[in-house]
């Protein structure tokens, strides 16, 4: 299994970047991509016979593996540079903590090779070779309680080594805010420490009787939790909603800038983590965040769909209004303008493409459509050139098509991330209908509600029918999609009978091999997840009863898309989900079970849900039919009369 795995990664980066050259090391590749393939190469004659054939359909023949070279340095050279570098680091700066995942020095990668060596050191059960030779550098590079804690504790030590005050009665005036803030929470929960965190702290005179001093202080907070660092977690919750609702009730809002400090705590970093753990809990669980219910109580767009700049540009803005000061912009003469008015000049510009929430907040400061159209109008000048427009057409001129990967240039223009933004921006809703039209116009199917992956190949397999030299890859291709016809779109269908395929009308066949495989556990864990939540829409990181159950079904989604499941797996799954692998994109099922439960049990529907609802109605026209069956039984249906648009991932 773990073979055909790394087969798999190995042939898509085959169909997007060529065929890899076995005699040049494989460029290109990613180091584990080619450091297995050049495994692969040196094992070669004693691969099995349908092994040799796979990786001949990728390029890697017998005689492109008698000429393979590595794809990097050996390991072994590799750490012992990065232990030079180290070394240099630690000299300069005293450790190693003060490096954390993004730290670049003398311009070799030191983070994240440091913290490759800390999983690595954790995984095993006795000290290596390896971390006792970054221990002789620094005792402390790998400490049991994380380099977070660690990297403030080397700025505290550089503080007091430098002849700053830690006067702890006085709460540390010689530190910055965030170290004073820091030192009081390693006090604050001091009997809790691991002995050895008390001991460094101890040798910059932090003992326990210094940090009593603390703890006995008025309105200081006792800590009872299970260990030092969930009571800082808790400590710094509880002063972040104090300082949040502080600064709410002076302010009337919660949009500051990420390095705010409100009384002495960092609340505009403490407001970042709340963000992201309010959106990596509406991912995981499609509900609302406890805390992020308690936030929205003080400022109801703490966290809003759209960019956070813009909520801050906004809040300037209404705090001008509420003086009396808002000027509605006028048309620009030339020179200097403060930010708020550019700004407001641009929202004036693209109204129509804001979100209904955003027009209904500058409506509040007397941005409505009316006043924004009057300001566009007055602004208006003749339209620049849409240069990515312009080489969208040389494209498509040239071959055809608009289907390209993300990294593909064009007359050395960036046309793949170019077109990637225009997807987004038509998901979003905040796209020029007429730049749509002009797209449509080059590639009816430029933004297709499939995959874009599948109209590459299909648009390589048809340029290869019409020249007469089809690959076996792409034969096995066409086949697969004859034999899954009933779950491709109709315009898919359209598409495949352009080049002249047909439904299959032989049943598909069994995969046959000469090895015996042990059966695999995963089915007994999609049957209890299915069991439980009614349907296999799982998200990649999705682990049941510890087993990985998001890759799992991934690796058999992969399998059946190219004909390779076995019949007996197929037949389970299907009866499980009928739509566990579906022909539109995955991350339309998922937000389709998310919506599903929520109505299905009467509970609020979240923004993020009620936006993508309404999104399925006004592009109802571009969904795939059993797509619409589905929404039907959820209470969704088309918006009348709807609106013109091209899907992305719906």
């Amino acid at each position: 299994m773990q073979w055909q795995r790394s087969y798999y990664r190995a042939r898509d980066h085959a169909a997007a970047a060529g065929p890899p050259d076995a005699a040049a090391g494989f460029p290109g590749t990613q180091i584990l991509n080619g450091e297995w393939l050049y495994l692969q190469c040196t094992r070669y004659s004693t691969l099995h016979p349908e092994q040799q054939r796979l990786l001949a359909d990728i390029g890697i023949t017998a005689e492109a593996a008698r000429t393979a070279l590595p794809r990097r340095i050996p390991i072994q050279a590799g750490f012992e540079t990065g232990l030079a570098h180290a070394r240099s680091y630690a000299a300069e700066h005293g450790c190693l903590a003060a490096a954390d995942k993004e730290t670049l020095y003398q311009g070799y990668p030191l983070g994240p090779w440091l913290a490759r060596q800390r999983r690595r050191a954790r995984q095993s059960a006795e000290p290596t070779e390896r971390s006792r030779a970054l221990d002789v550098i620094d005792p402390w590079w790998n400490p049991p309680w994380g380099p977070a804690w660690q990297r403030s504790y080397a700025q505290v030590r550089r503080l007091a080594e430098s002849g700053g005050g830690l006067d702890v009665r006085d709460g540390f005036p010689g530190a910055g805010a965030d170290l004073a803030l820091w030192l009081s929470r390693q006090c604050a929960a001091y009997r809790r420490l691991d002995p050895d965190q008390q001991r460094l702290l101890a040798d910059i005179g932090i003992t326990a009787e210094e940090a009593a001093k603390v703890q006995g202080r008025a309105g200081a907070p006792e800590v009872e939790t299970e260990n030092g660092q969930a009571a800082a977690a808790g400590l710094w919750a509880l002063d972040g909603m104090t300082s949040a609702r502080s600064f709410a009730a002076a302010h009337g809002h919660l949009a500051v800038p990420s390095e705010y400090v409100h009384d002495g705590f960092a609340l505009g970093r403490w407001l970042v983590e709340q963000r992201r753990q309010d959106r990596l809990h509406a991912q995981t669980t499609g509900g609302a965040w406890p805390r992020g219910r308690l936030l929205a109580e003080l400022d109801p767009w703490w966290n809003p769909p759209w960019p956070y700049s813009w909520q801050r540009r906004y809040q300037q803005a209404r705090k001008r209004w509420q003086r009396g000061r808002l000027k509605v912009p006028g048309p620009h003469r030339g020179g200097d303008e403060d930010e708020v008015t550019v700004w407001l000049r641009r929202q004036c510009a693209r109204h129509d493409v804001l979100q209904p929430e955003q027009q209904d907040l500058l409506a509040d400061i007397g941005i409505n459509p009316a006043v924004a159209r009057i300001v566009t109008e007055a602004g208006r000048s003749p339209a620049p050139v849409d240069t990515g427009l312009a080489y969208a057409r040389s494209y498509a001129a040239e071959h055809g098509h608009l289907a390209v990967a993300e990294q593909t240039r064009h007359n050395d223009y960036p046309l793949g991330s170019w077109l990637l933004r225009q997807r987004h921006r038509v998901a979003d809703g905040h796209i020029d209908p007429a730049r749509i039209a002009a797209l449509n116009a080059l590639d009816p199917h430029w933004n297709p509600p499939w995959p874009l992956a599948w109209q590459r190949t299909y648009h390589q397999s048809r340029a290869a029918t019409t020249s007469g030299n089809l690959t076996t890859t792409q034969r096995r291709w066409i086949t697969t999609q004859t034999r899954l016809w009933d779950s491709l779109h109709p315009t898919q269908q359209e598409l495949l009978a352009g080049i002249g395929a047909a439904p299959a009308t032989e049943p598909m066949p069994t995969p046959t091999t000469t090895r015996s495989y042990p059966p695999g556990d995963g089915l007994p864990h999609a049957r209890s997840y299915a069991t439980a939540h009614g349907h296999l829409a799982v998200f990649k990181q999705t682990h049941h009863h510890g087993f990985a159950l998001g890759h799992w079904l991934i690796q058999q989604r992969r399998k059946a898309r190219a004909g390779l499941l076995s019949a007996r797996t197929l037949q389970e799954l299907t009866l499980l989900d009928p739509w566990w692998n579906p022909p539109w994109p995955f991350a339309w099922q998922r937000k389709y079970h998310q919506h599903r439960t929520l109505h299905t049990t009467g509970q609020p529907l979240p923004p993020e849900l009620q936006r993508w609802a309404r999104k399925q109605t006004t592009l109802w026209h571009q969904l795939h039919p059993h797509q619409k069956a589905l929404l039907c039984t959820i209470d969704i249906r088309p918006e009348v009369p709807s609106r013109q648009g091209t899907l992305s991932g719906a």
